[in-house]
């Protein structure tokens, strides 16, 4: 039924056939078959497109799971049509598809492109892990017109470049709106001014206990300042951090700012540009896990050295005060000491006030939470 131009099946080409009705068979006899071939699968040119790919980020690595195709003509009506469009076949793992009418399409083809165009993207099978969109434009830039990338669950907007690729992180967390279908559409608007500061990266990183927070601009004109917002979940967050604006004008700027006080778990950071007249623009959402390191109170040397100092070393422990007591064999106390914990690691000198006699003595160590732990110790 296909009408016009090559409707022959090129040597080596996959194709698919989507019945009316229930499921059938097709059947290809020995005088379908045709002399010559044409090339199909790599054409000459691509015309004015949109590709949009989505891979998982893991290990510092991208991996491509899927991917969907808008294709811009003239020609091309704006409804759902077989002859022009491609239905989505969704896999087992991640999908991305674009949602029109009730469809869900892999390739849609549209009238050329125009202000207040929209495209509706439509995710399956995220899981809670760490995503980037990659925008690949072919022939579709306009005078003024931009793409922005709209996220519904954290309510951004991100410029997405008409003319060269552009990526987009984002964070998939155990919350509904986090994976819903719809989080994610593109909307063309007419930008008559400069375009708007572009978040073209942000990255947070370890740097031992603490966490380096980075962020790399572009067209950063009439901004005023940058907040560094911090979240343990990814959806309440509070500013941590502001940072003035160099307000280059064009080109790139790159700032960073060094969180020394991460907690045990998630650390979700995203950075908030305020512009001159206090309009706003929230960048993605970049999260670092710090493990919670485990804490310990040891004792040593034991035996004890000639010097007779003990030494007691707290790790990873709470701020408060810690009570030391050296009791001899017969019960009587011989050292008693109060250590004020500022938190955290720190190791202190135990000294008695006169020599202690050689022989086991029992270390007591009592902190604010009322736990005891006793040692042995060997003077």
């Amino acid at each position: 039924s296909y009408a016009g131009g090559n409707f022959y099946i090129e040597s080596g080409q996959a194709f698919f056939v989507k019945s009316s009705g229930l499921a059938g068979t097709l059947s290809f006899p020995e005088n379908s078959k045709v002399d010559g071939s044409n090339l199909v699968t790599r054409p000459a040119s691509s015309g004015k497109q949109l590709r949009t790919n989505l891979y998982l980020t893991t290990g510092g690595a991208n991996n491509l799971y899927d991917g969907v195709l808008s294709e811009f003509d003239g020609s091309y009506s704006t409804g759902v049509n077989e002859m022009e469009d491609a239905i989505k076949l969704s896999n087992f793992g991640e999908n991305i598809g674009i949602k029109k009418t009730d469809k869900i399409l892999s390739v849609e083809r549209m009238p050329e492109l125009a202000i207040t165009d929209t495209i509706f993207y439509a995710l399956n099978h995220l899981r809670i892990q760490n995503y980037q969109f990659e925008f690949i434009p072919e022939n579709i830039d306009q005078p003024g017109l931009t793409g922005f990338l709209e996220d519904n669950y954290l309510h951004t907007s991100t410029v997405v470049s008409m003319t060269g690729t552009t990526k987009v992180d984002f964070t998939v967390v155990n919350d509904p709106g986090s994976y819903a279908a719809d989080r994610f559409r593109l909307v063309f608007k007419q930008i008559g001014g400069p375009v708007p500061v572009t978040f073209t990266s942000v990255r947070a990183n370890k740097q031992h206990k603490d966490i380096m927070v980075e962020w790399k601009v572009e067209n950063e004109l009439n901004i005023h300042h940058y907040d560094v917002e911090k979240s343990a979940d990814g959806r309440n967050y509070s500013k941590v951090n502001e940072t003035a604006a160099r307000a280059t004008g064009s080109g790139s700027v790159q700032y960073n700012w060094l969180d020394t006080n991460p907690w045990d778990g998630d650390n979700f950071y995203r950075i908030r540009s305020v512009g001159m007249n206090a309009d706003v623009k929230l960048s993605q959402v970049v999260k670092v896990n710090m493990e919670k390191l485990p804490s310990a109170i040891t004792v040593f040397p034991n035996p004890v050295r000639e010097d007779g100092i003990l030494y007691v070393s707290l790790d990873n422990k709470a701020a408060g005060n810690y009570r030391v007591s050296l009791l001899n064999s017969g019960g009587q106390t011989v050292i008693k000491r109060t250590l004020n914990h500022g938190g955290g690691s720190s190791v202190y000198s135990i000294i008695a006030e006169k020599a202690v006699a050689h022989g086991n003595y029992l270390l007591t160590i009592t902190g604010d939470d009322n736990i005891n732990l006793t040692f042995k110790v060997v003077y």
